[in-house]
Parts: structure tokens; C-alpha cells; sequence
């Protein structure tokens, strides 16, 4: 009775008069909610947030929640509350101190979940021993197939009179759906369930989907080290070096496709794959920004099997592993290279790069770290991030013609797609003036005395 009586005191405070929510799973290895509430405020005196519920089996897959009240970025906070029995988890969204006496407001929520169960017995994603047997032919072509459950209704300790539910999925790659949530049609590639009319608070109902993946997929991790040039104090430089910034990206992958068996990887056997879903591995397109000096390697050495294309304002590269990347198999790329990225405005110098390179074929991000390193002769460092993405992390390293440390940040992030991925991060600085100068005192008494020597060294070899 205390926790009907409680959220029905909850109910009091909000109104959501209809619910938007688009799923999409047709990218394989994850999905992304993003749901649109049309909230009416019926009492002033509110607790000043919003509980957003989300089913507590997705608890340990959800990341990079995102919620907006009228196009602004609210702060959000998960919670598990001891007063619910249901098996719901929320996200409260605390509302800013503009808010003030609002009557109703337009609250949007996005969301990305990593899909883990797999129905195909040849699938060995989660189950390494289980080999994929692929001496039959017919079984050559076998897709590794998922299964994905989410919940069709929204569970929020509010009234609910409207909701309609998108699911896009794979063009053609659908198996199979079931659900008890009515009215439902399926139309190409969209499901489409409602509208639902007046749902009870915290109700919760559920859709099951078995789809085929689409292959092959990536898994990466990531790790992309920024390091832009510092103020030129040599004599005759290059004015265009000084916008130089060093990149350093190392790059892990795994073919999350299942692993072969009895196949002796002849030549047949690999073409037989390789129409099998394109299920073998044998190039990796990596696209970065406009870039010289550009220097490949992997775990053994150079990489000389690849191909580098100049574009306009990106630069594309092809790689060859050393050897084809089969169903579970794993490899590595490390790239260097400079790109003009450091712009100018009166004092301020500074710059924008993606999180991580993007990646071909579809790749999942299993965990990516962008680090950033201003100068050392830097102050008034800001780093800049999109949402979800956060520099929370401190690094501190020194490179040639650095008198002292560097103080950079990081960034990590796991389960992510590629649009987070590529999302844009960078930092803005400007020159301390004073550590400047000291350090040209330091180079010129350097050179001064290196002279001094010279000249000492001479008399006495005179003498």
C-alpha cells in the first residue's frame, strides 16, 4: 500500500500526455532509444525533477544517456529506488533553476544498449570454446543471428495517456517478432506498436525480436593521443608548422563473427567464407583528418600493404592485415601522422578532432580514450567535449623540447557506436607569456654556454 500510495502522490505532480520512442537495432551489435514526452505540469509545487524508468534487466547494458527539457541538456542521475518492487530502474532528470513555474515541457531521452544474446548455436561471441563447423556448405552461409527484448510501453511513475513505439531493423534481415502489445504493423522495416491509450503507472510490456546480424561487425578499441606543436622559438621556422598537431592512433580489432571450424583456410575455403556474408576480414578502411608524415605499423612492424588516398579535407587509408581476419580473430593497427588542426584567434590558439577514426566495415567500439596534450608554455586551458563524452581523466607527459611536463586530460568511454565515436573533442589555450620568456632564457643561455665551451676548449688545446 506505501508504494501504490506513494507513486500515485507522484502522479499528482505530471501528466505525460503522449510518448514518441524510435528504436533502432539495425545496426547490429547495439540499439538506440530516443524517446520524445510531452509533459504537463499540474502542480507548481513539484520535487523539482523527473524520473525516466527504463526496465532493470537493461541496467548493466545502458550508456551514453542523454536527456534535453526544450533542447537544453539536463543533468541526469541513475537511481535505484528501495520503494519499488517492480523491476524498473530510473534516471532522474533534476530540472535547472530556470525553470521556474513552467506549465508543461517537451522531454527527450536517448540512449544506447549493447545487444548480447545470440540464438545462432554457431555463434561463439560470448562462448570462445564453441566453434562455428563450417565443413558443411549449406552451413557457410549461416548468419549469426540475434535475439533482442526491450519494453514496448514507457514504465514512469506518471500518467501516460498516449504512446506509439518505432522499431526500424535490418532491411530483409528480420526473423521474427512477438509481443502482446496492441495495435501493431510491420511494414518493411518498421514495426510500428500503438497508439496505446491511457497506460497504467509502471506497466510494463515487452517485444522479442530475432534478427540476423549484419556482418561482418568490428569490435575496436580505441585510442587516439593528441599532441599539438608548441610556440616556435627557433630561428627561421616554418610560420606553417606552428598549427602542426601530432596524432597517435592504436587501434585493436576483433572480428566478432564466429570462429571457423575444420576449415583448413585453403583458397576455396576462403572464397567460400568470404561469400558467406563477406564473413572473412581482408582489408580495414580507416579515414582521419588531412594528414603528413604519416607512418604505419602493427604489433610486428611496418605495415607495408596499404593504401593511402588524399581527399580534400580527410585522408583515407587502407590497410592489409597481415593476415585475413577471420571469426574471432584479432589484429592491430598504430598510425602516426601530422594534420594542420591548430587555428588562431588574437590570444587564443586551439582546435577540434574527432574521438576516435572512423572505421570500415561497421565497427562497434568496445571502449575508446582520446587524450589531449596542450603545450607546456599553455594557460587558460579549456577542454571541450559533446555530450556524452567528458574529460575526467588527468595525464601528464613530456616530449621533445618540453622543458616540463604537459598537463593534458583523457576521456574514455565503453559500448559505444560510431556516431558518439566520431564525435568532435578539443581543447583552447593560450601562450603564458612569462613561462615563454623563461624558457627562451633557458635555450639562449644553453646556446651561450655551449659556445663558452667551444671557446674554453680551443685556449686550452692552443696552450
Amino acid at each position: 500500500m506505501l508504494f501504490l500510495t506513494l507513486f500515485f502522490e507522484e502522479a499528482e505532480y505530471f501528466h505525460i500526455k503522449n510518448v514518441t520512442r524510435n528504436v533502432d537495432v539495425s545496426k547490429g551489435m547495439f540499439y538506440t532509444e530516443f524517446s520524445q514526452l510531452y509533459v504537463q505540469v499540474k502542480i507548481n509545487d513539484h520535487p523539482g525533477y523527473f524520473d525516466y524508468g527504463v526496465p532493470y534487466e537493461l541496467l548493466d547494458k545502458v550508456s551514453f544517456v542523454q536527456a534535453k527539457i526544450n533542447d537544453k541538456i539536463m543533468f541526469t542521475e541513475r537511481i535505484l529506488r528501495n520503494d519499488v518492487i517492480l523491476p524498473v530502474f530510473f534516471y532522474r532528470i533534476k530540472f535547472s533553476e530556470d525553470f521556474g513555474e513552467a506549465t508543461s515541457f517537451i522531454l527527450t531521452f536517448t540512449y544506447t544498449v549493447k545487444i548480447d544474446q545470440f540464438v545462432n548455436k554457431y555463434s561463439s561471441l560470448f562462448s570462445p570454446d564453441q566453434q562455428a563447423d563450417f565443413r558443411e556448405s549449406d552451413r557457410i552461409y549461416q548468419d549469426r543471428t540475434l535475439k533482442v527484448r526491450f519494453a514496448t510501453t514507457l514504465p514512469v511513475p506518471y500518467d501516460v495517456s498516449t504512446q506509439i513505439l518505432k522499431i526500424k531493423h535490418p532491411l530483409g534481415k528480420l526473423v521474427s517478432y512477438k509481443t502482446d502489445s496492441a495495435p501493431r504493423e510491420n511494414s518493411s522495416s518498421i514495426i510500428t506498436i500503438g497508439p496505446i491509450q491511457y497506460q497504467p503507472i509502471l506497466e510494463v510490456e515487452h517485444i522479442d525480436m530475432v534478427f540476423y546480424a549484419v556482418l561482418p561487425t568490428l569490435e575496436v578499441n580505441s585510442t587516439r593521443t593528441v599532441i599539438p606543436s608548441g610556440f616556435p622559438i627557433r630561428i627561421g621556422f616554418d610560420e606553417s608548422q606552428v598549427g602542426l598537431v601530432h596524432v597517435i592512433d592504436k587501434l585493436y580489432f576483433k572480428n566478432l563473427d564466429p570462429s571457423p571450424k575444420g576449415i583448413r583456410r585453403s583458397r576455396v575455403d576462403i572464397a567460400k567464407l568470404k561469400q558467406g556474408q563477406f564473413r572473412v576480414i581482408s582489408e580495414i578502411t580507416i579515414t582521419i583528418p588531412k594528414a603528413s608524415n604519416i607512418k604505419i605499423f602493427d604489433r610486428i612492424g611496418k605495415v607495408a600493404t596499404r593504401k593511402i588516398l588524399q581527399k580534400q579535407d580527410h585522408t583515407i587509408i587502407i590497410v592489409t592485415p597481415r593476415h585475413l581476419l577471420f571469426g574471432q580473430d584479432t589484429g592491430s593497427i598504430f598510425i602516426e601522422y601530422d594534420t594542420q588542426l591548430t587555428q588562431q584567434t588574437y590570444q587564443d590558439f586551439g582546435f577540434t578532432i574527432s574521438a576516435a577514426p572512423k572505421i570500415s566495415p561497421k565497427a562497434f567500439f568496445q571502449n575508446i580514450k582520446t587524450c589531449i596534450l596542450p603545450p607546456s608554455t599553455s594557460s587558460e586551458v579549456q577542454f571541450v567535449s559533446q555530450f556524452p563524452l567528458a574529460f575526467d581523466e588527468n595525464l601528464y607527459q613530456q616530449y621533445d623540447f618540453d622543458f616540463q611536463n604537459r598537463n593534458g586530460k583523457c576521456t574514455t568511454a565503453s559500448f559505444v557506436d560510431e556516431n558518439i565515436a566520431n564525435s568532435d573533442v578539443g581543447v583552447k589555450w593560450q601562450i603564458e607569456q612569462k613561462m615563454l620568456e623563461n624558457r627562451v632564457k633557458i635555450v639562449f643561455c644553453g646556446i651561450f654556454v655551449f659556445f663558452l665551451s667551444a671557446w674554453c676548449i680551443r685556449c686550452v688545446l692552443q696552450c
